[in-house]
């Protein structure tokens, strides 16, 4: 197993007013289905959420993510969340909401996870780009998931 580390920051904006987002984003729950790959996401408690990804199939390496997030917000503008500890991920990140004007909101999104992958330790240097690029795609993905689920 070798521990992958990737970071990723992202911003859009969205046509809705602040509290909107705010709102949908502090449900963690009802955002999760906006995240592609997610095979389900289990309440723990009102701030700790266990996340199971799809298994990843990458030829001879087969991967599925585990991580429990623990969740803290100023209930106005930002969400941030952290590994508990469980899980083969750990998964540091938060999001930063701005109001441009009374309609459109500024999301910002960063999100660092290493990932405990079973792999050779020399295969890490080969592993990373692909690890980066999936961590790219899945946020992309879910930022334009997430503003047509709000923008409706």
């Amino acid at each position: 197993m070798t521990k992958i580390p990737t970071k990723t920051n992202k911003t859009i904006r969205v046509k809705a007013p602040l509290k909107k987002v705010f709102e949908y984003m502090s449900d963690v729950t009802e955002s999760s289905k906006c995240q592609p790959g997610v095979e389900r996401v289990e309440e723990i408690d009102d701030r700790t959420y266990r996340w199971t990804q799809k298994e990843k199939d990458y030829g001879p390496v087969k991967f599925q993510v585990t991580y429990a997030l623990h969740y803290e917000t100023n209930e106005k503008d930002r969400i941030t969340w952290k590994s508990t500890g469980e899980g083969n991920t750990d998964v540091e990140g938060g999001v930063w909401l701005k109001a441009i004007d009374d309609k459109t909101t500024e999301v910002k999104v960063e999100n660092a996870l290493a990932s405990d992958v079973p792999i050779p330790r020399l295969m890490k240097a080969v592993a990373k780009p692909i690890a980066n690029k999936e961590l790219e795609n899945t946020v992309n993905a879910y930022l334009e998931n997430l503003k047509k689920a709000i923008e409706g």
